[in-house]
């Protein structure tokens, strides 16, 4: 088996099994080392290195449209800086469609659910808002009871609580 062929199972198997990449092999040029496994002044380097795929993020997320650029899963294990400038890149080339067709698809959404929404008589219309509201009060009173469990403040602390629905003032007539 060829030396990089090597070098790459042993990547993978490195990630999968959640352990730095590059300590397991010899570091391949180009790619960023982790700084823990290097002596002294190349840990400098490697800091270097780091920063400079930081401001390649920077560089490259700034005016895009895109609030963070991410690599795709495992790749930041395994790409140089170069390969990290081509892929931003690609997303970057993709990002105006991605958006429009987002677009798009949330303004069928809301079409499709005004059509299904007409279908309901008055009298359902009311009884789903009641169902909603209901459901809607139970779902903050979970996220309350949760975030109070993990010891987290109410988001009604932080004026975030969302108003609870009045239920006097729904009409309910019985369905016949």
């Amino acid at each position: 088996m060829k030396r990089s062929a090597f070098l790459l199972l042993l990547a993978a198997v490195a990630i999968v099994a959640n352990l730095p990449a590059r300590s397991i092999g010899q570091q391949e040029a180009g790619t960023t080392p982790v700084a823990n496994d290097l002596p002294g002044d190349e840990k400098e380097s490697a800091a270097g290195e780091a920063s400079d795929a930081a401001q390649i993020d920077g560089e490259l997320g700034s005016g895009s449209g895109v609030e963070t650029q991410r690599l795709p899963p495992g790749y930041s294990e395994i790409i140089t800086n170069s390969q990290r400038r081509k892929i931003y890149q690609i997303q970057q080339g993709y990002q105006s469609q991605i958006d429009v067709l987002q677009r798009q698809i949330a303004a069928l959404v809301t079409s499709r659910d005004a059509e299904i929404g007409a279908v309901l008589d008055p009298q359902q219309q009311q009884v789903l808002k009641f169902i909603l509201e209901i459901r809607e009060r139970n779902r903050t009173e979970m996220e309350q009871t949760i975030s109070t469990q993990r010891g987290l403040e109410p988001p009604e602390a932080n004026g975030l609580a969302p108003a609870e629905p009045s239920l006097e003032d729904t009409e309910l007539t019985p369905i016949e």
